[in-house]
């Protein structure tokens, strides 16, 4: 099984994202067991996404209402490391961002707009693609 990773791959290729949400399924969820191996990716395979690496996921997904978002989860959601970095936000995005009236993966956090009680999924990466590495790398020269 694969996770695609979006907006916030770059954080996990820099090895600071550890947790994701999503809307899943209650069925589908039941795919991810503590313990198991999955793909990542940085997008949707249907939009020509790539695997960039493995994870492992290290407690079995679960809801959690949005009002009880742990504060530290912004740094292991890599949106810290993204309002570090907001080049690395696709335009797509920061068009999201301004369409809800928002400026940075702060305000996103405090929100998560379209979200009401996500699965919570924690992992630790197992490995990155030296080609994800390589973009990243890439990315960041040419913002300087």
């Amino acid at each position: 099984m694969n996770i695609s990773m979006g907006w916030t791959h770059h954080a996990c290729v820099n090895g600071i994202k550890k947790v994701t949400r999503r809307n899943w399924s209650d069925a589908y969820a039941t795919r991810f067991k503590r313990g198991s191996i999955h793909t990542i990716s940085d997008k949707d395979f249907r939009y020509g996404g790539k695997i960039i690496g493995r994870i492992e996921i290290i407690k079995t997904p679960y809801r959690e209402p949005v009002s009880q978002i742990p504060a530290s989860d912004y740094v292991k959601e890599g949106f810290k490391y993204l309002d570090q970095h907001p080049y690395l936000l696709s335009s797509k995005f920061q068009t999201d961002l301004k369409k809800h009236g928002m400026k940075t993966m702060k305000d996103w956090f405090a929100k998560w707009p379209g979200y009401e009680t996500p699965f919570v999924v924690r992992f630790k990466i197992l490995s990155i693609t030296n080609e994800a590495k390589a973009e990243l790398e890439k990315r960041i020269k040419q913002s300087a």
